[in-house]
């Protein structure tokens, strides 16, 4: 249902910038690129050289500078005009010093409008000088050649003729014959020199290809595509180069090529326009965010595209309305995918499909009205309003009866079909969805499509109780689904909420209604085995053949200097250059992320759960799976609540651990209705004695992974953790260490404490594990260094950490612990040595994540857990200082006493917890390993003992 926005000819927005040779030689900083904006056409020559030709009779010729991260460009001016030989108002010297009229990240573009009676020559030179305002530097004259041309479109036959084939379309002549026309019209183009209006003709021409979507359009695709100039990779062709590196990823896209080809040139697209501050950079963030949504990943893609709208340079114009009502429409799109979106994100959605709906679109594209239809029908299928939704969706087909034949709208009739047939299940008419439901499903050239549409089909059996056909249809769903996401990319991308979550959480409830429970969780764990471990990869990485080897060796190389640039740019600055800074840091930011994600060419292993328990939450329940010490699964609890009110309590959860200031009966009420859906089915067993040191081993899907389980209030008083210990256990776990791996004689442990200095009990602590660990190796302050911290790693047993965690949910992959003398980044503990028995990360958000559809990956320390540590522990929220320290030495007393680990966590818990606020103690993690749980072969129910 995206909005296709890759026509952006057709949307009126054209130009470029240009520059020539320079005449003076360039004294600003090193790294600062040049380019100029504002202008329609260029004259090329027979050497590639590019040289800007602006609007004679409205000459607004703006300049741009693209500098380094680290360059402070926030108190610069500029100044524009001509060389000598022209009126003296045009020099360079009658204009005033003026601020950038745009900024994106650190590029900074500045503007002079002549007046239109100007007597400019053509060729001219333009000269403008820069100075930065804070201490009054000038870095001097820099010049380039530009020309100046009459374009008066109402006479230009070029344009008439352009205007007669876009307004007549193909649907009489046909379609490649409309194609000839067009591609003759670039020639003639190319015969007036006119350049970038031919280029223009051929990428509407690609674009119009992609949308027609048959083989013999995607040959002619193909052919324009490869006879593109070598010179829009030009700085000086940005603008232009950028539409044509967009419009190569929609056709790649539309062909279903590799989605890593089609990412990078999203990425160069993004590129050439920042190169010139572009607006159109938020056209690059919705199609990235579309695609994040189409790999199950709608929620982060929402948030990208939520950014880049918000980050734009200028104000909205007519030029560009149909751009931003696509982008807004897709974002509306994005955030109604979420089954788990909170009442404000449906709110932001229903405000901007209501904009949308008030624009006026100078397309007046039929099919465009259909896909805003069938948006404004979705929203009102969330909302329950079924009126609405049949209203709409005769809209919808109405606008596409009067449509060409195209791919996209046949496309958009199947999904009136499925959203009707959605519509008709939830109101109970099982038939109707059946009938409705199967067109769509039957679309396997649409493989996303027809596993919503299979989807469909099996809700509609399930209502009509034949359980066999709808698990036949969600195994099929499943299927599809896989198939959709099959193309290759080189990003990991965890699958969130989604319509490809649910079907999994669809299916396992089926299995369960089947008296199936073992299936149930065989299914869970396939989810769980999409995710991949760690382990697996850095044992890729050294099997990789030498080009894949160096290939890794210079990402990991750009992931550190991205590193060191992001972490610069936390330095000391002015009001001004924190908020330049702002976008630049969620550049740099994205792109780290992508390296982070990047798969390796490697067949992934599965890493079964060992779990006692698996929670899944549906629309209406949460089923509960209890697997015992043989293996054998059965259902513990099926407990009736709605989604949307768990999700409602885990957000309020996550709010009282953020302040700590909930008191314990608030708490209680808030958190109760969790008790009974969660808690072992033993706690309600009198007969069997509490054994708050026996760790049960859960997986949670979605958002229960937000639940304190600990925490969670007992109706006779109390608590769960008076009862039993719950643990984590994260998704893909490390492959089971051996025995030997866990024997390591505790004393050769390594306490890295307070390498800021900054934190209140840092001295105390250390003080403490020095003496309670002689043979420990213990860094503290300026010694807990990066380098240090790395090279202690590999003869460690076990690892404590007091220190400050940085954790932004928007790029969870950027996580890290803040030491002496920078981060350690979660991309470099995931290669380091990992201690085995024991990792504990006592830093704020340290387990923290954004919920995964699988059974979650909790941080760094979830990272630690995944990588073999039989034991760690995190933190979801903010760590109370004084409840750590005290925590902590407490559970350390207990281990060198010869307590096992979850042992001293529950002794430890339970001694502190009696005088705190559970929202101070419930966002302690303990999080297990491989192996650990009845089903995972464990025969020490309380492993891992440190001391003699």
């Amino acid at each position: 249902m995206t909005r296709n926005l890759a026509v952006i000819a057709l949307a009126g927005v054209c130009g470029a910038l240009f520059a020539s040779g320079c005449t003076r030689a360039p004294k600003l900083p090193q790294g600062v690129e040049i380019a100029l904006r504002n202008h329609f056409e260029a004259e090329i020559s027979a050497d590639g050289e590019v040289v800007p030709c602006f609007e004679r009779e409205y000459p607004n010729v703006g300049v741009c500078l693209a500098a380094p991260s680290e360059l402070d460009t926030s108190r610069w001016q500029a100044r524009i005009g001509f060389e000598d030989g022209t009126p003296s108002d045009l020099t360079i010297e009658s204009a005033p010093w003026s601020a950038p009229t745009i900024r994106q990240e650190t590029t900074l573009c500045f503007a002079r409008e002549f007046p239109p009676s100007a007597s400019i020559a053509t060729p001219s030179t333009l000269c403008f000088e820069v100075r930065d305002a804070f201490d009054g530097r000038e870095f001097g004259r820099i010049c380039r050649t530009i020309h100046f041309r009459d374009r008066k479109e109402a006479t230009d036959p070029l344009v008439a003729e352009r205007q007669r084939l876009l307004s007549g379309g193909w649907s009489e002549r046909g379609f490649l014959v409309w194609l000839d026309d067009l591609e003759a019209l670039a020639a003639r183009a190319d015969g007036a020199k006119r350049p970038f209006f031919a280029t223009q003709m051929r990428l509407i021409g690609i674009d119009l290809a992609r949308r027609q979507g048959n083989a013999e359009a995607f040959t002619r695709g193909e052919r324009l595509i490869a006879a593109l100039p070598r010179w829009l990779d030009h700085s000086e062709a940005s603008d232009l180069g950028g539409q044509a590196a967009y419009v190569t990823a929609e056709f790649a896209l539309a062909q279903g090529r590799s989605l890593e080809s089609s990412w990078e040139s999203l990425r160069e697209a993004d590129r050439r326009y920042l190169r010139i501050a572009s607006d159109l950079r938020f056209t690059v963030a919705m199609r990235q965010g579309a695609i994040l949504g189409e790999m199950g990943a709608a929620r982060e893609g929402a948030a990208r595209l939520r950014r880049a709208l918000a980050e734009r340079a200028t104000p909205e114009d007519g030029s560009i309305q149909d751009l931003i009502a696509g982008a807004e429409g897709e974002l509306a799109w994005l955030l109604l995918l979420d089954p788990q979106a909170p009442p404000e994100d449906i709110a932001e959605a229903n405000q901007l499909i209501e904009r949308a709906s008030q624009r006026k679109s100078t397309l007046a594209d039929p099919v465009e009205d259909a896909n805003l239809a069938l948006n404004r029908a979705y929203l009102a299928l969330r909302g329950e309003d079924y009126q609405t939704i049949e209203g709409e969706l005769r809209q919808a087909r109405g606008a596409l009866g009067s449509a060409p034949p195209s791919s996209r709208r046949e496309m958009l009739a199947a999904w009136a079909d499925l959203l009707g047939g959605l519509a008709a299940e939830a109101r109970g008419d099982a038939s109707s969805a059946l009938d409705l439901c199967r067109r769509p499903a039957d679309r396997v050239d649409l493989p996303r499509l027809a596993a919503w549409g299979s989807s469909c089909l099996g809700s509609a059996a399930r209502r009509l109780g034949d359980l066999g056909a709808a698990q036949s249809q969600l195994d099929r769903a499943l299927a599809l689904h896989e198939q959709a996401t099959s193309a290759r990319w080189s990003q990991e991308v965890p699958i969130g909420p989604g319509q490809r979550a649910d079907d999994f959480y669809r299916a396992a409830r089926i299995a369960v209604e089947r008296r199936q429970p073992d299936l149930a969780w065989a299914i869970l764990d396939r989810l769980d085995a999409l995710a991949a471990n760690e382990e697996d990869k850095r044992g890729c990485a050294a099997r990789l053949a030498p080009p894949e080897r160096a290939r890794l060796a210079t990402a990991e190389r750009e992931r550190d200097r991205l590193m060191a640039e992001l972490e610069a740019l936390g330095a000391p600055a002015s009001a001004a250059r924190r908020r330049q800074l702002e976008s630049t840091r969620r550049a740099l930011s994205e792109r780290l992320q992508e390296i982070s994600r990047r798969e390796l060419p490697c067949a992934p292993s599965p890493h079964p759960s060992t779990a006692d328990l698996r929670a899944v939450a549906l629309d209406d329940e949460v089923v509960l799976l209890s697997r015992d010490s043989t293996g054998a699964v059965s259902v513990a609890r099926r407990t009736a609540l709605p989604r949307r009110e768990l999700a409602r309590i885990v957000r309020s959860i996550e709010s009282a651990l953020e302040a700590r200031t909930l008191d314990d009966e608030a708490w209680r009420k808030l958190t109760a209705p969790l008790t009974a859906a969660l808690a072992p089915p033993q706690v309600f067993d009198a007969t069997i004695a509490p054994h708050p040191a026996r760790p049960i081993v859960y997986a949670l899907h979605g958002p229960l992974q937000g639940v304190p389980l600990a925490a969670l209030p007992l109706s006779e008083g109390g608590w769960l953790a008076d009862r039993a210990l719950p643990t984590f256990q994260p998704a893909a776990p490390a492959p089971s260490p051996g025995s030997s791996d866990l024997s390591i004689p505790s004393e050769r442990g390594l306490f890295v404490v307070d390498p800021r200095g900054n934190l209140p009990a840092g001295g105390q602590s250390g003080r403490f594990y020095r003496e309670s660990f002689s043979r420990a190796e213990v860094l503290m302050g300026a010694q807990a260094t990066v380098h240090a911290v790395e090279a202690a790693l590999g003869r460690a047993s076990f690892l404590h950490v007091d220190a400050h965690g940085n954790y932004d949910p928007a790029f969870p992959e950027l996580s890290s612990l803040g030491l002496a003398d920078g981060p350690l980044s979660f991309g470099r503990l995931a290669e380091l040595p990992v201690p085995r028995a024991l990792v504990n990360l006592s830093g704020c958000r340290t387990g923290g994540w954004p919920i995964t559809a699988d059974s979650g990956r909790y941080g760094l320390a979830g990272l630690c857990a995944r990588r073999g540590a039989r034991w760690a522990i995190g933190s979801r929220g903010d760590l109370d200082d004084g409840f750590a320290a005290e925590f902590n030495q407490i559970f350390y007393q207990h281990l060198r006493r010869g307590a096992s680990v979850p042992e001293g966590f529950s002794a430890a818990l339970e001694e502190t917890r009696s005088k705190r606020r559970a929202a101070v103690w419930g966002g302690l993690l303990l999080i297990a390993g491989t192996n650990v749980g009845s089903s995972g072969g464990q025969t020490d129910p309380l492993p891992t003992p440190f001391g003699k």
